[in-house]
């Protein structure tokens, strides 16, 4: 009896749009994101729902652009080994006396070849670019309206389609060694005690413990330039970031020679610290909140997704008025961010006598007095990580 099985995928509806490399067809281009509510079905009656799947598929080609397309190193080695016992049981193991027959040898030639043919390329060395770093080449998708319906694009934080809910996916994966210069609003252009100093931002994850990328980022010469005293994993966090999924990222400790002491993140493509006294007070979460909006916010200026010089029609005066409003003096927006049609301030001033700073627009924002340990970085950072960080734990 012939059982007919498969998977009803139902409500299939795009929801994001990235370029990407695909590993299939080794084309570069646009990237489709699909959700349906999947059900396992029995000669087409849905019995078991599976719930609600995401899957990426290539414009080119249809497969997914991330999907394995190497045999595992574990199942290549198994037939190394295998191949070479059949090819022993075929020739010694059989009646004494008998000679090998004709398919003896043509089982032989064959499977001797693709023995040798794996055995080279297990151990040849590599040419070229592997996948992810031609991955890691690819120019992330910017476009001010949806692909699809033209509309104009909203901040979510990512440029998103409000009438067909597409999201335009900024970085299509980990960028290997990405050197992003320093932010309009780090402390090396405004004064602020936190700097922000542009160095090695990624060392091999394989090769090294989280303690010894940081050692090593701390002894670039863009940074101290001298090996730290010491450097002590501290806590590692489990986030989903969005445009990034789920992500490791390892808090660390250190000391350097002349007593300064820091905390930085090492997560496989960016190892970062904010270098300051009054970072330190920061507490870990809020710090590792700055962090995730840091990481969005720097590639994002560094490939054009991120305006920073633009002039601003209405919403900058808009948002100026709503922060007098709210009790606050002496304003000064100090840096602009236009992400697809949306703009984000950052400013200073005073509230109540305090020196006061913040980031954000007229529909959300976020703010800080000087006597918050937050007021050592950039606003926008904080700002940029509540909407980066959909969980952390």
């Amino acid at each position: 009896m012939i059982i007919i099985y498969g998977v009803h995928r139902f409500g299939r509806k795009k929801v994001g749009v990235r370029n990407d490399f695909c590993n299939s067809c080794k084309n570069e281009g646009v990237a489709e994101h699909w959700q349906s509510f999947d059900c396992a079905h029995i000669f087409w009656i849905p019995l078991i729902p599976l719930g609600t799947k995401r899957r990426w598929k290539c414009s080119h080609c249809g497969e997914d652009p991330r999907a394995e397309t190497k045999m595992s190193p574990v199942l290549r080695y198994a037939l190394l080994l295998a191949l070479p016992i059949m090819l022993w049981s075929l020739w010694f193991d059989r009646p004494a006396q008998s000679s090998p027959d004709q398919m003896t040898y043509w089982m032989t030639a064959i499977f001797g070849g693709i023995w040798l043919w794996m055995l080279y390329g297990t151990f040849k060395r590599p040419t070229g670019l592997t996948n992810e770093e031609r991955r890691a080449t690819v120019i992330p998708l910017s476009t001010d309206e949806c692909l699809y319906c033209h509309a104009p694009l909203t901040l979510q934080p990512h440029p998103q389609c409000q009438p067909c809910g597409i999201r335009i996916e900024g970085v299509p994966g980990r960028r290997r060694n990405a050197t992003p210069p320093p932010l309009p609003g780090s402390a090396r252009d405004h004064g602020v005690p936190g700097s922000v100093t542009a160095g090695p931002s990624s060392w091999s994850a394989n090769s090294m413990s989280c303690e010894d990328q940081m050692a090593q980022w701390l002894s670039h010469p863009n940074e101290f330039g001298v090996p730290p005293q010491s450097v002590r994993h501290k806590r590692t966090y489990q986030l989903d970031l969005l445009g990034h999924g789920d992500v490791e990222v390892h808090l660390v400790e250190y000391a350097m020679p002349n007593g300064r002491q820091g905390r930085g993140f090492v997560n496989g493509s960016y190892t970062w610290s904010f270098l300051s006294d009054g970072v330190n007070t920061i507490d870990d979460d809020n710090l590792m909140l700055a962090y995730c909006g840091w990481m969005w916010l720097s590639p994002a200026i560094h490939t054009g997704d991120v305006v920073t010089r633009f002039d601003s029609a209405e919403e900058e005066r808009l948002y100026l008025a709503q922060k007098q409003q709210q009790g606050l003096t002496d304003l000064s927006i100090t840096n602009r961010y236009k992400i697809g049609t949306s703009e984000l301030f950052e400013f200073t001033g005073r509230y109540q006598g305090q020196a006061a700073k913040g980031a954000g627009d007229t529909s959300h924002d976020i703010g800080f007095l000087s006597t918050d340990p937050c007021f050592n970085l950039p606003s926008i950072y904080f700002l940029l990580g509540q909407q980066v960080i959909k969980t952390m734990r």
